[in-house]
C-alpha cells in the first residue's frame, strides 16, 4: 500500500500527509524528552550566561547551520511542489513534506547536540525554531490539487 496512491482522493491523501505531519512534529517531543532525561540540569533554565554561552564559536556555526536548513525547507518544498504540479505526481507532495519537516528536525538536533556537547542552556531556541518550521510546513489541500488536476 502506497502512502499517497495514483486514484484521484484527494480528501484522503490530505489525511495520510496530515498523519506524517503529525508524527514528525510529535517526534519533536520525544526529542525533548530524551533531553529531559538524560540532561535534567538543562531545564533549570539558567538565563545568567551570555546568550553565546561558554563556546560562542560553536554557538555561531551551528545558528548558521539551522537558519539554513530553515531557508532551503521552504525553497527545496516550493521546487519539489512546482515538480509535483509540472508532473502531475502527489508523491512529490509527500516528498516534499518529509523533506522540508526533516530540515526543520535537523535544527532541533543541532540544539540537541548543543545541549549535550555544550552545555548551552538556550538549547530550546533550536527546538523553537525547528517546531515553528515544521508547524509551517502544515500540508495543504491546494498543492495535492495542484498535482492532479489534470488527471
Amino acid at each position: 500500500m502506497q502512502l499517497l496512491e495514483d486514484k484521484n482522493d484527494i480528501g484522503e491523501n490530505l489525511q495520510k500527509l496530515k498523519v506524517v505531519w503529525a508524527v514528525l512534529l510529535t517526534s519533536q517531543l520525544f526529542l525533548l524528552l530524551l533531553a529531559f532525561f538524560a540532561k535534567k540540569e538543562l531545564f533549570d533554565l539558567n538565563f545568567s550566561q551570555p546568550l553565546a554561552g561558554k563556546n560562542p564559536v560553536m554557538v555561531l556555526v551551528a545558528a548558521c547551520l539551522s537558519l539554513t536548513a530553515f531557508v532551503l525547507s521552504f525553497v527545496l518544498k516550493a521546487g519539489m511542489l512546482k515538480q509535483a504540479e509540472e508532473q502531475q505526481n502527489a508523491a512529490f507532495v509527500r516528498s516534499a513534506l518529509v523533506l522540508s519537516c526533516a530540515l526543520c528536525e535537523s535544527i532541533s538536533l543541532v540544539g540537541l547536540l548543543l545541549a549535550f556537547a555544550a552545555d548551552y542552556p538556550y538549547f530550546f531556541l533550536w527546538f523553537a525554531l525547528g517546531i515553528f518550521g515544521i508547524i509551517l510546513h502544515f500540508p495543504k489541500k491546494k498543492h495535492l490539487i495542484a498535482a492532479s488536476y489534470k488527471k
